[in-house]
């Protein structure tokens, strides 16, 4: 758990280091507190946290990218997910707050166990200091959907994100 928690943070480290040379690019880091909240009878709930980094999605072009990794540990399991995700961002005329639709797929990992996972959902920014720049308070909600293959079904969660990125779009 050490080892995970010491990876998401030289992440962030090298997210906040190299956010300036690329803010002109369109690409903005984040971090966020997650819960993950089993849909299944007997399901328990995992805290933990995720990284993330936007590719596109400004005003004039509101289709973007993201990939994102979470690590969330709940009822004795750290589970890992990792994901790629289309974004499509609804830029509003305050440009103050932008609703988003995201849709993407990736893999779960458990101890004893990597299936493959998709996922869907709703967010928001909230940009706090500068119109479409500068730092971003953003919230999500995702239906996240894991294969489990073998005959097994499939697995169903709900997963909220609540944090920050930084960057420009």
């Amino acid at each position: 758990m050490k080892r995970i928690i010491a990876g998401i943070a030289g992440l962030v480290l090298v997210a906040a280091t190299t956010a300036s040379t690329l803010n002109a690019q369109g690409v903005r880091f984040g971090v966020a507190g997650t819960g993950l909240f089993s849909l299944e009878s007997g399901g328990g709930t995992a805290l933990g946290g995720t990284a993330l980094v936007d590719f596109g999605g400004r005003i004039d072009h509101p289709l973007g990218f993201r990939v994102d990794g979470s690590v969330v540990h709940g009822s004795g399991v750290t589970s890992e997910l990792a994901t790629a995700d289309v974004v499509y961002n609804f830029h509003t005329p305050e440009r103050v707050l932008h609703p988003y639709l995201l849709a993407g797929g990736g893999i779960q990992h458990s101890p004893g166990f990597t299936k493959p996972m998709a996922k869907a959902g709703a967010g928001f920014e909230y940009h706090m200091f500068h119109r479409n720049r500068g730092t971003v308070l953003f919230g999500e909600a995702t239906f996240n959907l894991l294969f489990r293959g073998s005959g097994a079904g499939t697995g169903k969660a709900l997963q909220v994100n609540l944090g920050v990125k930084f960057g420009r779009h």
